[in-house]
């Protein structure tokens, strides 16, 4: 915000728009239905994993965490909104990070934990993900001089 408020210029555009976009959501709670429900005003395709194959309203589809894989290709965001437990710990690593398109974000509302840091890192460093947007860490809270302090994307 402070260079925004100073700025002589419009500059250049650095956004896109989420209309039309593929999102998979990991997680099925709380959190992720309210995702859903944000992301569903963009007119985006939403893919929602859960541990059930139960659908989720308000997505285009519901599969469970056998059919990752298959979805994360897709995905044009990338949403971690799963509860943190041993068999969530680090589901999101170099493998599965590997499936994504670079032109993909990802997003950690959960828990951080859920990622594996040091693969994120590699996947950005190496321009194999456009971004992330990470709400929460491992480590947390981040420590002074951690790289994703300076990470660009």
């Amino acid at each position: 915000m402070p260079e925004r408020s100073r700025a002589t210029s419009w500059g250049i555009q650095e956004g896109t728009t989420l209309e039309g976009r593929s999102i998979v959501i990991i997680g099925a709670g709380g959190t992720a239905q309210e995702a859903v429900r944000l992301f569903g005003v963009f007119n985006t395709r939403i893919t929602v994993v859960g541990r059930k194959a139960e659908t989720a309203e308000g997505a285009d589809r519901t599969v469970t965490i056998t059919d990752l894989a298959d979805v994360l290709p897709s995905a044009d965001v990338l949403v971690l909104a799963a509860a943190l437990t041993s068999d969530t710990a680090q589901m999101i690593g170099a493998q599965e990070l590997a499936l994504l398109e670079p032109s993909c974000i990802l997003v950690n509302i959960a828990r951080g934990k859920l990622l594996d840091t040091e693969a994120l890192l590699q996947a950005l460093a190496g321009e194999r993900l456009a971004g992330a947007a990470l709400d929460v860490t491992d480590p947390e809270p981040l420590t002074d001089g951690h790289p994703l302090w300076t990470e660009p994307r």
